[in-house]
């Protein structure tokens, strides 16, 4: 016999729980990690419900693209870097910031011709 779960998300105890991380670190900026669909929640409507954040962080770009078309303005972390240096046009484009790992990735932002800064991380 399988056994089914079912998992049900208040934005009121998020938007809580993100205000509560703010009061801990007041002099950090608190970024909330939405990826893996807001893990099952819907990336969008966790963003949404967190429009007071001081950014957000995920993977892989595809979700920070996401998040930025969707109108939300603030940073936007990807947390596993470059994968492929055509990545780099949209992280460019889309003001992302980027987590520099490996030296793989290092190469590739040495080889592309940046028009505007990338921040990295």
């Amino acid at each position: 016999m399988l056994n089914t779960v079912s998992v049900s998300l208040n934005l009121d105890h998020l938007r809580h729980n993100y205000a509560l991380a703010k009061v801990l670190a007041p002099a950090a900026q608190v970024f909330a990690v939405v990826k893996a669909d807001g893990y099952g929640h819907g990336l969008l409507n966790i963003a949404r419900g967190l429009t007071n954040a001081d950014g957000f962080a995920g993977n892989p770009t595809g979700n920070a693209l996401a998040l930025r078309c969707a109108g939300l303005a603030q940073p936007i972390l990807i947390l596993e870097g470059l994968n492929d240096a055509r990545e780099i046009a949209d992280v460019c484009e889309h003001h992302l910031t980027i987590v520099l790992h490996s030296h793989y990735q290092m190469d590739m932002l040495r080889a592309y011709q940046a028009h505007t800064p990338i921040k990295i991380w």
